[in-house]
């Protein structure tokens, strides 16, 4: 089974793609940069499948299926200081930045 979001995530600190990891019973998406390479290559950034589902979910004011999910997303892109954008495909974002969030 392919992860919800593979291929989508994109890691703008070092340029490498998140890739899926099932940990503890939780899908959740990694650096592939830091899980190959290290820390020295990018930093430790855990995302949470169920929490990029809340963020798409509160954007669209509706809960969404796994597939309508996946097709409505064009790119997630991971900067340095925690900051994250979520860019659909109707063109609208989500921003999500430390102590801030706009959807």
């Amino acid at each position: 089974m392919i992860a919800k979001y593979s291929g989508l995530i994109v890691c703008r600190k070092c340029g490498k793609n998140f890739k899926s990891k099932v940990e503890r019973g939780v899908q959740k998406y990694i650096c592939a940069g830091y899980d190959r390479y290290g820390k020295e290559y990018c930093e430790r950034e855990r995302i949470k499948e169920d929490y990029l589902d809340e963020l798409i979910e509160l954007h669209f004011k509706e809960k969404l299926n796994n597939s309508t999910l996946r097709n409505c997303v064009r790119i997630i892109e991971i900067f340095e200081n925690n900051k994250w954008v979520i860019t659909y495909t109707d063109g609208s974002q989500t921003i999500r930045a430390r102590n801030f969030l706009q959807i």
